[in-house]
């Protein structure tokens, strides 16, 4: 089966075998997707965009709330969304600053052949020395 990682640089482990970045990385039926680590802003921050091909993905989302290794008292609260064909599918709420909030939250998803997604971050101030990210991992399937 091709397998279209989402890059469309023409080879099958997608247009990112280095692994960070914005594409979904296939390697054999196994997927995953790291978004380069970022710091927290104020407005809508695309995390990770890309296509799935003919295959149907089963996996988990995964976001980490914004933090600081110098100053662990300093902390942000993110939204973080994930639509699927231009429509909200998931949306998930990280809180580093207070702690009766989890800083991690995940979510078991799966998605269609020939989905369009895009994941987007938003936190309640600009705080660039608080750094967030996410990932998605998981499987491929043949539709």
């Amino acid at each position: 089966m091709p397998l279209v990682g989402g890059g469309g640089a023409g080879n099958t482990a997608g247009g990112n075998p280095a692994g960070t970045g914005t594409s979904l990385n296939i390697i054999g039926d196994h997927a995953y997707a790291i978004a380069n680590v970022q710091g927290a802003t104020d407005d809508s921050d695309i995390q990770l965009k890309f296509n799935t091909g003919s295959y149907y993905f089963v996996g988990r989302w995964t976001v980490n709330g914004a933090a600081r290794a110098d100053a662990p008292d300093n902390g942000n609260v993110t939204v973080w969304t994930l639509s699927m064909n231009g429509t909200n599918a998931i949306v998930m709420k990280t809180d580093t600053r207070d702690e009766d909030m989890p800083s991690t939250q995940y979510n078991d998803i799966i998605i269609p052949p020939y989905t369009s997604i895009e994941i987007v971050s938003q936190s309640n101030s600009d705080e660039a020395t608080n750094l967030q990210s996410c990932l998605i991992t998981g499987r491929i399937y043949d539709a």
